[in-house]
């Protein structure tokens, strides 16, 4: 059955086409000129680029990814002017996405651009609807969101330098240039600051623009279009607010000032500190890593073997959005970063039937809308085929393609191997105090002043002052390790999980325990393993010694929600006194602002998931140090962020 999910495309005259839309992708004349002269003159990029301010970053947005030849266009302009210090974030929606085969034909035309274009391929895929975060090379970074414009850009918060409105005709195309699109554009504008273009001269769009406040001019259009628009934003509508900050303002992003950042430390080694260290290290910030233990990933991130795979659904929710912009993103991480066939292993996940409920699971998930190699149907055979001729189930089985395993503290290592990146080990920290607008960070035996500091220490985020409001969950979990040669060949999951062997040894578990936190090894969870291996591979439990298996302890950090905990952190007592009214009126309004703890930021709470999830959250992190554009909605950043907590107290107060 063919997968609908990836739009068709049709050549006409040597230019692609959108049997959908019934509408060219770019000119047939020269896409390279006409994107140049229509959206880059036109908001005057390369100037501003070159001209562009000390620790000030820009931002394109664009409604209408197509095939990628406005960013192509606009990267390597960016790399050509650019300073060296600076980030281009790139924002663009795309509904309807070319295939990655689709879009690797159209970009083999532009061998100009082949730099540009490699990297990009190699990010493109698994492009499940959300958000996805792509780094060029010399700080550019695409935000690619698979969405409906309509639906997503509420849901965007950021200020654009530029706009780039360029879905396909008005009259082929009409719900990309309606007025709630144009109302949410001005939204995300400044005043006598923003500029746009776009290749339309159509009436109806310069009439929703200038009611909007923009400022619209008429210029000749490229090739045989006689004309095209541009201008700027030159008044703002008092009637253009953000919702989130006028009914929850207790969660509101604080807009960062642009100021020179000389040193960042980051709390904790495990793969939330890691990967919010990378990611700052990659925008060219310094950072310091502190580690109580003797070495990194020595805590739940130690793990011998571990499984990239998320929560999945055909249902939005937040955990289901997350998941789905994390996949991609640490997918091609591991990827980029391991090589040997002791660091990982690319060998695909099966997800098998268990019982019915997850019979019902993977036939939705197989109805659902996915790209290809994002799921696939598996027959009894195939999966026989790849569990060694072992597996117990077999019908109603999905495969995942992308599935792979690791191990966690070679991808550790790796993210700490950044020159950017100096890791201090045995660095116990005791306190934090903010006093001359430095970070005071002491430990045991020494002190330091940092600028900033993220808090990634997992189960010990209470003894800080400042975060010891953060309630977490701790999740032991034992893994169990057996040395035998298997022919596993992909992972396999059911209500527990085995890989294939690294080495000659395999992993299977894991455990959850709530009550009993002891880091020791107990014959009992090996037992409890077991159990879940007898169930997916009776044959291959049955002749496995319990007391020749090793095996490792670590104590997850979990929130009560299940959601990670990210962002700024606030001053609990005074948030408890300016918010009191949540204890009495859930849905209380409030006419200020949150006030936040400066330059102080968690990642934490990522419990089994944290392979998935925190290198996004690393992303995420970095991108409120450096006043950047989320790769994540409104939704999902106000669902992580810390203050939740804070509110969920109050509200639930007189219960």
């Amino acid at each position: 059955m063919k997968n609908n999910y990836y739009t068709d495309i049709e050549w006409k005259s040597n230019t692609p086409y959108s049997t959908l839309h019934q509408d060219i992708y770019y000119s047939d004349e020269s896409a390279i000129l006409e994107s140049n002269y229509v959206f880059i003159e036109h908001n005057n990029l390369a100037q501003r680029f070159y001209d562009l301010p000390a620790d000030k970053n820009f931002v394109i947005a664009e409604t209408g990814f197509g095939a990628g030849i406005n960013f192509l266009v606009s990267a390597k302009l960016w790399q050509q002017t650019a300073h060296h210090n600076h980030q281009l974030h790139y924002v663009s929606i795309e509904k309807n996405p070319l295939s990655p085969d689709a879009l690797q034909t159209i970009l083999q035309n532009f061998p100009e651009y082949n730099e540009i274009s490699q990297q990009l391929l190699e990010q493109y895929y698994l492009l499940l609807s959300g958000y996805h975060r792509i780094r060029i090379a010399k700080n550019i970074f695409l935000t690619l969101i698979i969405a409906d414009a309509n639906e997503c850009l509420p849901q965007l918060d950021f200020v654009a330098d530029a706009w780039f409105l360029d879905g396909f005709s008005p009259s082929k195309n009409q719900d990309i240039w309606d007025e709630n699109i144009i109302r949410n554009v001005a939204r995300l504008s400044r005043a006598n600051h923003t500029t746009f273009a776009t290749y339309t001269s159509s009436g109806q769009v310069r009439r929703n623009l200038e009611k909007y406040g923009f400022t619209v001019h008429k210029d000749k259009g490229f090739g045989r279009k006689r004309e095209m628009i541009y201008g700027s934003l030159t008044n703002t509508p008092t009637t253009i607010v953000n919702n989130y900050v006028l009914y929850k303002p207790y969660l509101h992003r604080k807009r960062q000032e642009a100021s020179p950042i000389k040193s960042i430390v980051i709390i904790g080694a495990g793969i939330s500190g890691a990967s919010t260290a990378y990611s700052l290290a990659l925008r060219g910030y310094k950072v310091t890593v502190l580690e109580k233990m003797p070495d990194v990933a020595m805590a739940a991130s130690g793990n011998y073997q571990g499984m990239l795979y998320g929560t999945w659904s055909i249902f939005p929710n937040d955990t289901m959005e997350l998941s789905s912009s994390s996949y991609r993103y640490s997918n091609f991480l591991v990827n980029k970063l391991l090589s040997s066939p002791e660091e990982f292993q690319p060998c695909g996940l099966i997800q098998l039937a268990h019982n019915s409920r997850q019979a019902k699971r993977n036939q939705q998930l197989l109805q659902g809308n996915f790209p290809p190699e994002f799921i696939q149907k598996i027959n009894p055979q195939q999966v026989s085929e790849l569990s060694g001729n072992l597996a117990k189930y077999s019908e109603n089985s999905v495969f995942f393609p992308k599935g792979l395993w690791l191990n966690p503290p070679a991808l550790i290592n790796k993210l700490l191997s950044h020159p950017n990146i100096a890791v201090l080990t045995n660095q116990n920290v005791i306190k934090l105090e903010h006093l001359n607008n430095y970070w005071h960070v002491y430990t045991e035996n020494d002190s330091f002043l940092f600028d900033k500091v993220v808090v990634c220490n997992a189960n010990s985020i209470q003894q800080f002052a400042q975060t010891g409001y953060i309630k977490i969950r701790k999740i032991r979990g034992q893994i169990s390790i057996a040395t035998k040669q298997t022919e596993i060949k992909t992972v396999i999951c059911g209500n527990g999980y085995i890989t294939p062997n690294k080495g000659d040894k395999f992993t299977f578990g894991a455990t959850f325990n709530f009550k009993d936190l002891s880091p020791d090894i107990t014959t009992h969870e090996h037992q409890e393993n077991l159990t879940m291996l007898g169930e997916i591979i009776p044959q291959l439990a049955d002749c496995l010694d319990i007391s020749e298996l090793d095996g490792k302890v670590g104590i997850r950090a979990s929130s009560y929600d299940y959601l990670p905990i990210v962002g700024p952190i606030t001053d609990a007592t005074q948030f408890n006194f300016n918010f009191a009214k949540l204890a009495k009126d859930r849905n209380a309004r409030f006419g200020y602002q949150c006030n936040y703890l400066p330059n102080l930021y968690v990642n934490i709470g990522h419990g089994s998931k944290g392979m998935l999830t925190a290198p996004l959250c690393g992303e995420i992190i970095a991108d409120y140090i450096s006043g950047t554009p989320l790769p994540i909605s409104e939704r999902i950043r106000q669902s992580l962020h810390p203050n939740r907590i804070l509110v969920k107290d109050l509200v639930h107060a007189n219960e």
